[in-house]
């Protein structure tokens, strides 16, 4: 995005995140993208507690792929299936407010998550181990925390590494520093 759009972003997204309250989220579940047998991406899934329990699912890793290297159940691309009524009302709307700075608008529906590592080609005997990290913490919940606001960071790519600085931090309605 250009230099002289950041001002209007901000604003943009400043206006839509002052009119949200703090929201109660659960980091559950581990998984990779875009599937099992040659993983790039090991995610853990965030969403919204509500009520003390958390909303979603695991879905189980089929043991078969341990011992026979095919595709499993958990082949997903989708660490928060279930998502919840706040998360997801307040991507949409920050979605609709950064939209007509991107270059295109990302199409693919919303799975909130937190990237744990990447992987750089690995080969199918290699994808065992991964997998088996993946079954042992499939229904583990790893934290539950209250997000009071949202920081919005520039990523610039390097080979082998990005570097993700801090542009603005917008606190919810009520939050220290928030509307």
């Amino acid at each position: 995005m250009p230099e002289e759009k950041l001002d209007d972003l901000k604003a943009s997204l400043a206006q839509t995140l002052g009119n949200h309250g703090a929201i109660e989220l659960t980091c559950e579940r581990v998984g990779c993208f875009p599937q099992l047998r040659f993983p790039l991406v090991l995610w853990t899934g965030v969403h919204e507690a509500l009520g003390g329990k958390v909303r979603g699912a695991a879905l189980p890793v089929r043991r078969d792929f341990l011992r026979a290297g095919e595709a499993t159940s958990n082949d997903s691309s989708e660490p928060n299936p279930a998502g919840g009524d706040a998360l997801d009302r307040l991507q949409s709307e920050v979605s609709a407010a950064c939209d007509h700075f991107a270059e295109k608008p990302d199409a693919r529906p919303f799975t909130g998550h937190v990237t744990l590592g990447r992987f750089r080609r690995l080969g199918r005997e290699d994808a065992k181990p991964a997998a088996r990290v993946i079954e042992a913490y499939a229904g583990q919940q790893f934290g539950r925390w209250i997000t009071r606001a949202v920081v919005l960071f520039r990523s610039d790519l390097f080979p082998g590494r990005a570097v993700h600085t801090k542009l603005a931090q917008f606190p919810f309605r009520g939050s220290p520093g928030g509307p």
